[in-house]
């Protein structure tokens, strides 16, 4: 039986590392991972805590929880000056519940204070995909956020590009139907590129929810500068994320 315990806990490991998302949400790995704890016959029990953790996914009785009862966020932050604006929304996110874990685009990091994230998060922020035998130092993600999403995301994503870690993350997404917020901030020209406009009606027709309607949410102009930042809808995000939690919580 030790052998066949080892053996399972094994098969777990390369599940988690293979599908990050589908274990997260398959309750009988949950169950597994609870029942060979309790034996406490694999000699990787430890292990096994660390994928519990990583997977949201806990010893309770006879049950499968949340661990901190929470459920997880990934905020994708792409290049643009917003994404040095990000703390006081993870902050409201924290607060309303969320598990916020960052990710940025390559672009998206001379913006940011990683360092300060992490540590507001809890998290590492990442940027690039790992190696396929590392395992992942994030939870897998209940919903996502783009804040702020450029043109050059928004087109990308609504065609099937992977070519960042935010983008293969996205993609994955899209195709476990998880639910999306996109906030582009495309300025008023490259919002009327008719690329832009058709991934935007692409996108909504695969439920992503975007956030673009410049009566609403004005866009800045080209060469704005400095002052395009203070366009961001964060209200409006907040708003939609709060929708999120309230439909699925």
């Amino acid at each position: 039986m030790a052998g066949d315990d080892g053996q399972a806990c094994v098969t777990l490991l390369e599940a988690q590392n293979l599908a990050p998302q589908e274990f997260r949400h398959n309750p009988d790995a949950g169950k597994l991972i609870n029942e060979l704890l309790r034996r406490g016959r694999t000699g990787a029990e430890q292990r096994l805590r660390d994928l519990a953790t990583r997977t949201a996914v806990a010893e309770w009785g006879d049950s499968v929880v949340d661990v901190a009862g929470k459920r997880v966020l990934y905020v994708i932050a792409c290049g643009g000056r917003p994404a040095g604006d990000l703390a006081p929304f993870i902050a409201r996110c924290q607060e309303s519940g969320w598990d916020v874990c960052m990710i940025a685009t390559p672009s998206a990091l001379k913006f940011m204070n990683t360092s300060a994230l992490a540590a507001q998060t809890g998290h590492p922020v990442r940027s690039d995909y790992k190696q396929p035998d590392e395992p992942d130092v994030l939870p897998a993600a209940d919903a996502m956020v783009i804040a702020p999403a450029t043109f050059n995301t928004i087109n990308k994503l609504a065609y099937g590009s992977s070519d960042t870690l935010a983008l293969g993350l996205l993609n994955e997404a899209i195709g476990l139907g998880l639910p999306i917020i996109a906030v582009p901030t495309a300025n008023t020209a490259l919002a009327r590129h008719p690329a832009f406009l058709e991934a935007v009606i692409r996108l909504r027709s695969w439920g992503v929810t975007i956030l673009l309607d410049p009566d609403l949410y004005p866009l800045p102009a080209p060469n704005q500068g400095p002052t395009a930042a203070d366009l961001f809808p964060w209200e409006a995000l907040h708003s939609a994320v709060a929708d999120l939690a309230g439909q699925h919580g």
